[in-house]
């Protein structure tokens, strides 16, 4: 049972885990007040005895600062390390509980991650391992669907990298995504996670991808856009989609999408600027736009 002690530190982190969140919705560093929501847990369990909620929040404290810094380019390998033992105190303490298996799967992901941005092949296993475990406590979880599309997605850029192919991660992928969508119509996940995977999917293995799947991929984006008109990741997704098919294309089409492309990354700038993903995109955008004027200028 939590003590008046550990029930003070768990709502101060909460606290600052809104704020934070709150911050990347708007544009703002959120890892100060990562940095700080974990630091209140630490504090907390050197003086108190441990309790599965201190522990469960760390992990899962830890898991979004290393997300974070993931996406500002930083490396995460020390703060995943330290979840990970979050974790198993966590699941020590009630190996009954799902919570415990799933923040391991997603410190498993942004390990996954790490491994892909360092060009070190990627073992999605473990995390595989620890979603079976949570969906054992847990059947159908929302949550735990996600995780796992996040780890075939990781797997086949990963394969794709490693001149693999990709496929056979990209269906695990597409399997799971329609098991969410079936169980969870209308979910927000769900879109990011389809603009994702289609991104994947041009990506890592486009000679794949029929001009109907294509055409059905972005329909979707669009209505996830429909539904969340103002989502960054959703309009970050369909910006890349758009940026793959330019380069695919010639002439009028490619200025089009490309046009477009950059109208989203601009919409998305204030929010999203600070990201390496969305740098990199912004970079690949002006690379189409250079050649794209070349070729014009050639015509």
């Amino acid at each position: 049972m939590a003590t008046v002690c550990d029930t003070a530190a768990l709502l101060r982190n909460n606290i600052l885990l809104a704020l934070a969140a709150y911050e990347e919705r708007t544009g703002e560093d959120p890892r100060p007040h990562l940095r700080q929501a974990a630091a209140v847990l630490e504090r907390t369990l050197e003086k108190t005895q441990s309790t599965i909620f201190l522990w469960n929040d760390l992990c899962a404290t830890k898991c979004e600062l290393a997300r974070q810094e993931t996406l500002h380019g930083q490396n995460a390998s020390e703060l995943l390390r330290s979840g990970f033992a979050a974790c198993q105190h966590a699941i020590n303490l009630s190996p009954e509980i799902h919570v415990g298996y799933l923040n391991q799967a997603c410190l498993h992901r942004e390990e996954a991650r790490t491994q892909l941005t360092l060009g070190e092949p990627v073992n999605i296993k473990p995390g595989l391992d620890a979603l079976a475990l949570a969906t054992q406590r847990k059947p159908g979880d929302s949550e735990i669907l996600v995780e796992e599309v996040l780890l075939h997605m990781l797997e086949a850029r990963s394969q794709a990298t490693h001149n693999k192919p990709p496929q056979s991660a990209l269906q695990a992928a597409q399997r799971v995504l329609d098991r969410l969508g079936q169980s969870f119509p209308g979910i927000h996940p769900f879109y990011v996670l389809s603009a994702d995977l289609l991104r994947t999917k041009l990506d890592t293995a486009q000679e794949s991808v029929s001009a109907s799947e294509l055409q059905a991929g972005v329909a979707l984006i669009d209505e996830g856009l429909r539904k969340h008109p103002n989502d960054p990741d959703i309009r970050l997704g369909k910006a890349s989609t758009l940026l793959v098919r330019a380069e695919t294309k010639k002439g009028k089409d490619a200025r089009t999408d490309l046009t477009a492309a950059l109208t989203l990354l601009d919409s998305v700038r204030p929010i999203l600027g600070q990201r390496a993903e969305f740098l990199a995109l912004e970079a690949r955008a002006q690379q189409i736009r250079a050649a794209l004027t070349i070729s014009k200028s050639r015509s």
